[in-house]
């Protein structure tokens, strides 16, 4: 009997994220053609592997006790072997200077979820299903522990933090800052909205509406009248507000609405049958099982109702927690009652928590110095309502053909493709075009970003970076970082460039005509070994690429001209069928002029 020994180098992929691959240590025994014997496998990136994560089988179903213990004194002998060898291997790596391969069975880490943070992601719409506390549910269940992982995943996307799966220290400190109760996913809603009609249209729209940054119910969740009347039942009882300066900061933040948009509100007495009824409340305030609760101090900090949205004679109201301190200055004790009162008559009229943290919808409280109503804002109530006619319109830019424009740069951030050219933009979800056909003007949304960028990436972060000649700027939504912009040069890249490409959260590619830098987001430097020549990086692309993005999907796209080109990102070479027309196939355009 003749043993073949087989050892996996280490090896570190980018198609990955530079997480280790797995070690593959096998040892085979072989009897003429016929391969039989145990797989050992020791692996550190995929613990949800079955395949390779559990060692392979010993004994076979119909084998007879001779073949049984011949196996079995094969195994213990191979056992030896195994142990000898690992032994000499870690020896030798020590003495050249390398890591050790270490042989591990693989072991799904568990998560340190307590049943207050399972509760906070089932009342804020991160738990999709009928799900039990993995905490609660013994003995242990993988399929819980899946599902609660796949919360916690979808919590740190919405916020933007690096998405472990676990209750990380940051994750943790996330969670418990103080907020609106209005749930983050409108999953919720969707399932009390059986109480109402419509509840697949409302899903559907529901689904769509997640992947923007402002987030509307949609016309299922607006108000059917431009005309609303609001009453005040009662007043907090803690801190030093008084009555008359409640009512002026309600009817201030009703205005910060009114004044976007046509809508117009009227306060009416506590006794008469207003559209938007508020109050302040405490701890379990309603004989609705479902209905939300106040914490007490800190926490949730007040709750709103979307219109027609299946909560009865609450639909539109807004409730404060009568717990809290409220104040009206920077300085004060308290949190911003104004503030927090606007926010919540957003949700009054159908606007749902927004991803963009700078926004007014963001669901944590921040207190804004200065206020005026973020771009986000406008634009989400604007897409409900409309826009107020009374404003002064800018005149009317030249239309641009998007079907015939060469353009600039391109990123994805959230599954939403964000296209430029010149100082517009675009924005495309599922190949419709969500922004005007001619687009939006860039300033309006990033403010102070130049106009005709040359390049643009989403960081894993969630910071956007823009590229112009020699500078480039940081942006954090829609305000670009403090200290920018800054010098390209600093980064060690040229001047010019003509595209960024997101390769993996470690890496980033740069193009400039027919090279190509590789930067490492992590040192903020680039690699040793570039630039290098663009076709010996990335095989089967022209000489020179204008725009590059890494879609939602993980695909690598290259644009030269009008055509883009699909990259197959483990063999780094262009897919069959490619080149294809850019616009024809995201931007639904019919027919491109060549």
């Amino acid at each position: 009997m003749q043993y073949c020994l087989l050892l996996g180098k280490y090896t570190s992929l980018e198609d990955h994220d530079q997480r280790q691959e797995l070690y593959v240590l096998h040892f085979l025994t072989s009897r003429s053609e016929n391969k039989i014997g145990p797989y050992y496998y020791a692996q550190s990136s995929y613990p949800g592997d079955s395949e390779h994560s559990d060692f392979g089988k010993l004994f076979g179903a119909h084998k007879s006790l001779e073949m049984v213990l011949r196996d079995l004194l094969l195994w213990v002998y191979l056992d030896a072997v195994i142990l000898t060898c690992c032994i000499l291997h870690s020896a030798r790596s020590l003495s050249m200077g390398v890591r050790p391969m270490t042989l591990t069975a693989p072991v799904a880490p568990r998560l340190d979820l307590d049943e207050k943070e399972f509760e906070y992601l089932e009342v804020n719409g991160y738990v999709t299903g009928h799900v039990t506390n993995p905490k609660r549910a013994p003995p242990y269940d993988e399929h819980l522990e899946q599902d609660a992982q796949l919360a916690i995943e979808s919590f740190q996307q919405f916020y933007q933090l690096p998405v472990t799966g676990l209750m990380d220290p940051v994750t943790k400190e996330t969670m418990w800052k103080p907020r609106c109760g209005y749930p983050d996913v409108a999953v919720l809603e969707k399932e009390l909205a059986g109480r109402s009609n419509a509840t697949e249209a409302k899903q559907e729209e529901g689904k769509r509406r997640r992947t923007r940054r402002y987030n509307n119910g949609g016309g299922l969740y607006k108000w059917d009248k431009r005309k609303l009347t609001y009453s005040i039942h009662n007043f907090p009882s803690r801190g030093k507000l008084k009555p008359l300066e409640v009512r002026n900061a309600i009817k201030r933040a009703f205005g910060v609405w009114s004044d976007v948009t046509p809508l117009e509100f009227r306060e009416l007495d506590a006794s008469s049958d207003a559209d938007i009824r508020m109050a302040f409340l405490r701890g379990s305030h309603s004989i609705d099982k479902d209905h939300p609760i106040f914490d007490g101090p800190d926490g949730e900090l007040a709750h709103a109702f979307s219109p027609n949205s299946g909560w009865g004679d609450v639909d539109g109201d807004v409730h404060f927690d009568d717990a809290e301190i409220f104040g009206l200055e920077e300085n004060e004790q308290g949190y911003n009652f104004f503030q927090i009162a606007a926010h919540e008559i957003g949700h009054s009229l159908g606007l749902d928590h927004s991803r963009e943290p700078t926004a007014l919808m963001w669901p944590h409280y921040h207190y804004i110095k200065n206020f005026k109503l973020p771009k986000d804002d406008v634009m989400g109530i604007q897409s409900l309502y409309g826009t107020n006619p009374s404003q002064i319109q800018k005149p009317k830019q030249q239309d641009v053909s998007h079907c015939a424009t060469v353009f600039d740069a391109i990123t994805s951030i959230g599954g939403v493709l964000y296209v430029f050219k010149g100082g517009r933009f675009w924005e495309i979800v599922d190949g419709t075009i969500t922004t005007a056909l001619d687009g939006r003007m860039t300033d309006d949304y990033w403010y102070q970003l130049p106009a005709k960028i040359n390049a643009v990436y989403h960081r894993s972060d969630g910071k956007t970076v823009f590229l112009k000649g020699t500078k480039y700027w940081v942006y954090y939504g829609q305000y670009a970082e403090a200290g920018y912009p800054r010098q390209v040069a600093d980064l060690g890249l040229p001047s010019g460039l003509d595209a960024a490409l997101p390769f993996n959260s470690a890496k980033t590619y740069f193009f400039k005509k027919n090279l190509v830098w590789r930067f490492d987001e992590r040192r903020q430097s680039v690699d040793p070994g570039y630039p290098k020549k663009l076709r010996r990086v990335f095989r089967g692309l022209p000489k020179r690429v204008l725009s590059a993005f890494r879609n939602i999907d993980g695909q690598l796209y290259f644009l030269s001209g009008k055509r883009y080109y699909r990259m197959n990102k483990r063999v780094r070479r262009v897919d069959k069928g490619y080149p294809r027309y850019f616009t024809k196939d995201f931007m639904s355009c019919n027919s491109v002029k060549r």
